[in-house]
């Protein structure tokens, strides 16, 4: 029995490590089928509260008013969100939030509305707390990775990207294999007296060509690493400012741990469901800071059409609701 069992570990081991995941492959949320719809649309259901330990760690000699300030604040605070997501024909994310008063999502429920033509070039240049959750939201609604690349990218000083991950001489082996089909089509009587770069005549320089089609394709990321964790497999991505851990069967993201400038966020997400038959997202996600936890709960994920109404024109009419139902109002969402 004891063999039996070791024997299955040994191969449960063999099959996760067969095709060993990199950072950036482990962000595209690979269990979902690739994104058709021109229009993607995710709601949530949004929760505020102030951690205890902010209120019982306020200095003795915080004044009256600045405790009354973080009991006001210490109240739950509860909004919805809607995300619309849409990839333009330059391979851009577009993206709309907008934030409602608790109940229905309504036109006159609008409290705030950002629009994003760029998102890769907002995680780049703006706010790092909103350029982490920004990715993540593109990540588990889109199955990119590019915007969280960019993000690990411009924060990680040792994060390595799939492009960055290539095996040099493999990816040149290939391109003059390109090069050399490309050549035999355009002209088959050069077939005779072209040397096949990947099936080479001489002896010699063949075994090294197969030495070189027999390794990978992409080099072994040095910051993901295969840890038990009681019968359970993880994936666990390990960067200076960044912790990620992930199933070791599904790769679901179940919890980010990101550190900077004495500042940490954690993410947990858990309860994947599938909102539409064919695409799943975690349907409960809770972010806390040095202050505060959000609480987020997914209610609806859809696949649209976009039409002929572009992004900036609907980011336009809901600026145009939300400026109708009166003054703009200070946002505690905002860095979602």
């Amino acid at each position: 029995m004891k063999n039996r069992i070791l024997l299955i570990v040994i191969f449960s081991i063999a099959n996760l490590w067969a095709s060993v995941p990199t950072t950036e492959s482990l962000f595209r949320n690979n269990n979902n089928s690739d994104v058709q719809a021109s229009l993607i649309m995710v709601t949530l259901q949004a929760q505020r509260s102030m951690n205890k330990e902010t209120l019982e760690e306020s200095p003795e000699d915080t004044n009256v008013l600045e405790k009354e300030v973080l009991r006001e604040d210490d109240e739950d605070e509860k909004v919805n969100l809607k995300y619309l997501f849409s990839v333009n024909d330059s391979d851009e994310v577009e993206v709309i939030r907008v934030i409602y008063k608790l109940g229905k999502m309504s036109d006159k429920n609008i409290i705030g509305v950002q629009y994003y033509k760029n998102l890769r070039r907002y995680i780049v240049g703006g706010n790092y707390e909103k350029g982490l959750m920004l990715s993540l939201f593109s990540f588990l609604a889109l199955n990119r990775s590019n915007e969280m690349s960019a993000f690990l990218k411009k924060n990680s000083s040792n994060y390595r990207s799939n492009q960055e991950l290539i095996d040099p001489e493999k990816r040149d082996l290939y391109t003059k294999y390109k090069k050399y089909l490309k050549l035999i089509k355009e002209d088959e009587g050069l077939k005779e007296s072209l040397d096949n770069p990947i099936a080479p005549k001489d002896p010699e320089i063949r075994k090294i060509v197969e030495a070189i089609k027999a390794r990978p394709f992409l080099q072994r990321d040095p910051y993901v690493t295969l840890e038990k964790n009681n019968n359970h497999f993880l994936w666990k991505v390990g960067l200076d400012v960044l912790d990620a851990i992930f199933d070791g069967k599904t790769q679901r993201l179940m919890k980010v741990y990101f550190k900077k400038l004495n500042n940490t966020i954690s993410i947990t997400m858990d309860d994947y469901i599938l909102f539409n038959g064919t695409n799943e997202l975690p349907k409960n996600i809770e972010i806390n800071d040095a202050a505060h936890t959000y609480s987020l709960r997914t209610s609806a994920n859809a696949q649209l059409n976009l039409g002929s109404k572009s992004m900036k024109t609907r980011y336009n009419e809901y600026l145009t609701k939300l400026k109708e139902n009166g003054e703009v109002q200070k946002i505690n969402f905002d860095f979602l």
